[in-house]
């Protein structure tokens, strides 16, 4: 942007730089490839069509922790997951949201959000890290042994 304000795009890379540097920072080996300035970022969990999502939107101000279900038959990976939902939740201490089928993409997803946030605001920026953290932690932890086992 010409006002010295850097474009939605910019601001998700400099976030991704900032989570990446959090997490290096920490100890936390969850972020281990370069990011593409978008405004997720993927990290791989160990089976193809399966990956934990970070997200951020600006427009909307939320962020997501989600699994994203993208393979040949998502629906069959999802509702295995599913039916062991109240151990992911006892796990997670967390409600989280089973979304299904993702709005717009061919996916499924189970999400959890943080709502009105600010990303634009950089002093927010500590804030976002630990709950990527947090809940990143507890995502990676509940799902990615039961990917790897899924009968598919």
């Amino acid at each position: 942007m010409s006002n010295g304000t850097p474009s939605a795009r910019s601001l998700e890379g400099q976030f991704w730089d900032g989570l990446k540097q959090h997490f290096k920072t920490y100890g936390i080996n969850l972020m281990t490839h370069n990011h593409n300035n978008r405004n997720y970022y993927n990290i791989a969990l160990g089976r193809t069509g399966f990956s934990l999502n970070f997200v951020i939107n600006t427009l909307k101000n939320w962020l997501r922790c989600e699994i994203f279900i993208n393979r040949k038959n998502p629906k069959k990976a999802y509702d295995l997951l599913e039916k062991d939902k109240d151990n992911i939740k006892k796990e997670m201490r967390t409600n989280l949201d089973w979304q299904g089928k993702a709005q717009h993409f061919p996916g499924h997803r189970i999400a959890y959000y943080y709502n009105n946030t600010d990303i634009w605001e950089k002093k927010n920026w500590p804030d976002y890290f630990k709950w990527f953290e947090k809940y990143g932690l507890k995502f990676h932890q509940a799902f990615a042994g039961r990917i790897k086992l899924l009968k598919l």
